[in-house]
């Protein structure tokens, strides 16, 4: 401290100083200090962050028809049991055992790999021994587990759509006008003309306000509606297959 005053007063005043002389003849080198120089008591910000995955973050309760049916097919010994029960019924037995379930409407005559996850979670929830177990797994696992098993089996959660289009989710009618260029460019048009939408673009709208204004406009949910009877059920499922709106990205194809 002494050294450092007399080398400010000869700075000030003029005066030739020793200690200046060795200050200018021998300067400090300043170098950056390492993390291994500072205080023990300074907090140190990790290099490294965990990232808590989008999905599979929430109770299975909580958890979206999607996440759901991409978990148990990501069980094969579970999904399998239950693969079989589906296969082996008959579609009025499907829809005797879902009655009071939305998708009970539907002819659910289809096998199995073509079952929407609505109609898998559904037809699992009928089966109480099966759904425990997946739910036992399920809270067993963190969400970054949870996300790893499904990625270690991935699948295509939505190969084909064999309902009518009323019986559609908001989420597969927003996809099955996303594949549709002229009815995607019609309805963003009358969206952004709308006195109801000043302040949300048609991109930032949700699946279920989507389908909501489509009712709205009857003429063109009526072409909709056409166009959706007039496709296969495989070609419903693929046309919808590359909105980015799914909660579980579809897993490619295997050749």
């Amino acid at each position: 401290i002494m050294k450092i005053k007399y080398v400010l007063m000869a700075v000030c005043f003029g005066v030739s100083s020793p200690l200046l002389a060795e200050q200018e003849e021998n300067p400090v080198e300043v170098t950056e200090s390492t993390p291994s120089e500072t205080s023990s008591t300074a907090p140190v910000e990790p290099s490294i962050r965990e990232e808590i995955p989008e999905n599979f973050a929430t109770s299975w309760k909580d958890a979206s028809m999607e996440e759901r049916a991409a978990f148990l097919e990501a069980n094969p010994e579970l999904r399998t049991k239950l693969q079989e029960k589906w296969d082996k019924s008959a579609a009025a037995q499907r829809k005797q055992s879902l009655k009071g379930y939305a998708v009970a409407a539907r002819a659910l005559k289809h096998k199995w790999q073509e079952a929407t996850p609505e109609e898998r979670i559904a037809f699992l929830d009928v089966h109480p021994d099966i759904r425990r177990r997946i739910r036992e797994t399920w809270d067993l696992l963190t969400p970054e587990q949870r996300a790893q098993l499904v990625q270690k089996y991935p699948s295509i959660v939505r190969r084909a759509l064999h309902h009518a289009w009323a019986s559609a989710t908001p989420e597969e009618k927003a996809a099955f006008l996303e594949g549709h260029t002229s009815f995607r460019e019609k309805i963003k048009e009358i969206w952004e003309m709308a006195s109801l939408s000043p302040h949300k673009t048609w991109a930032e709208t949700t699946p279920q306000e989507r389908a909501s204004f489509l009712e709205k406009q009857s003429q063109l949910q009526d072409k909709v509606r056409e166009r959706w009877e007039k496709a296969t059920p495989p070609q419903r499922a693929q046309l919808g297959r590359s909105w980015m709106g799914w909660k579980i990205k579809p897993a490619p194809k295997k050749k």
